[in-house]
């Protein structure tokens, strides 16, 4: 019976996002709530990845559509749409089957509870404070306690089914304009058919933890799947507990620049720290990464972004 299920003992990341059909967003137009989290037409991240999941290697996540998403998502409707986006991964590993091009979409519903849905999960909410916590999964787009098709999984000709749990994003960490969010865990179970009909297992739990790390203003500069435990029942019997650790880690690249100065154009203009603090009438002349994410005739708002 080990060997039986020991088939099936593999990490499962990913089974949920492929139910979740990616929505395409409307008019073009660059909204300032996705403009916190750096998503705007042509804007593109370049990351470093590690993990068992598929290798070490590379990605590039670019945003190449920025708009209103559909009045109706899922099974919330919003009256004008919400600020979204649709982007693409590029990713190149050492391992083949980590190496592809898929696509994603991300929202913000704003004015409703200010969350960011990436991929059918809420991993952000607009400037959150330390301890915040909410609903992990996209309810609009995933019912909890409700089976979803997710195809045949297991090339028994049977389609199988998904349904999601309960789970809760929690705001960790805030210095500064960096904020840290951990899903622990993003709870989801699995009824895969040819288990149940031939060997007796009839549900599959994963527990996915994950971690994100975002800077305001710029975007996402870390993602993590620490682990994934899965279970595998009989009935109510429990037959195999597995943890799958060091999955998939994502960082974003550093970049070397020079000191350089930027020079005011006129008197009227001024430049400010993000905070707020004057910073006087030219960008600082110290070494670092930085984002001008404003600029009007009264002054220029700036983000210096370090990476370590």
């Amino acid at each position: 019976m080990m060997w039986i299920i020991g088939l099936y003992a593999a990490p499962m990341y990913g089974m949920w996002r492929g139910a979740i059909a990616t929505p395409k967003v409307k008019v073009s137009y660059t909204p300032f709530t996705l403009d916190w989290l750096g998503i705007v037409t042509g804007n593109y991240w370049d990351y470093t990845i590690t993990g068992e999941l598929w290798g070490s290697g590379t990605e590039r996540d670019s945003v190449f559509l920025v708009g209103t998403t559909p009045d109706t998502l899922g099974t919330c409707v919003f009256v004008g749409g919400l600020p979204g986006a649709n982007y693409q991964v590029d990713r190149t590993t050492d391992s083949t089957s980590g190496t592809g091009v898929d696509t994603g979409f991300i929202y913000f519903r704003q004015g409703y509870d200010n969350l960011y849905g990436d991929g059918g999960a809420m991993v952000m909410k607009y400037m959150p404070s330390l301890g915040n916590s909410w609903e992990a999964w996209d309810t609009c787009l995933i019912s909890l306690n409700t089976k979803l098709p997710i195809g045949d999984i297991d090339g028994d000709m049977v389609v199988d089914s998904l349904w999601v749990r309960s789970s809760n994003t929690r705001v960790s960490g805030v210095s500064a304009d960096t904020f840290t969010t951990v899903i622990s865990p993003l709870k989801y179970v699995v009824w895969i058919s040819s288990l149940y009909t031939g060997y007796g297992v009839d549900s599959i739990v994963i527990w996915d933890y994950y971690r994100y790390k975002f800077v305001a203003n710029f975007g996402k500069i870390e993602e993590h799947l620490d682990s994934e435990r899965i279970r595998y029942y009989i009935g109510a019997f429990l037959v195999l507990d597995t943890t799958f650790r060091n999955l998939y880690h994502k960082f974003i690249n550093t970049t070397s620049t020079k000191e350089y100065t930027q020079p005011v154009i006129t008197n009227s203009t001024y430049v400010y720290t993000a905070s707020g603090r004057f910073a006087g009438k030219a960008i600082p002349n110290r070494k670092g990464v930085y984002f001008v994410v404003m600029s009007t005739d009264k002054g220029k708002l700036i983000r210096k972004v370090v990476v370590k």
